[in-house]
């Protein structure tokens, strides 16, 4: 029992490496056959907005900022 169990393991391999390495090989070739970058075509997260003086205004944080700053 134990070698029929082992057979159709071998069998399983024989037939999955040599896919596995075929499915490698035509993504490796379709990427370097299309033109441009690939990262170019990813989607990127949109940017983060710049932080305004005007929250850090309303929450007086700009004096403790400046008061902060020339201890250090």
């Amino acid at each position: 029992m134990q070698s029929t169990t082992l057979n159709l393991i071998l069998r399983r391999l024989t037939g999955a490496i040599p896919s596995l390495f075929a499915v490698i090989v035509v993504t490796f070739v379709v990427m370097r056959l299309l033109p441009g970058d690939p990262a170019a075509f990813s989607p990127a997260p949109p940017p983060r907005p710049k932080p305004s003086n005007k929250f850090a205004s309303n929450w007086a944080l700009m004096k403790v900022c400046s008061a902060n700053s020339g201890s250090i």
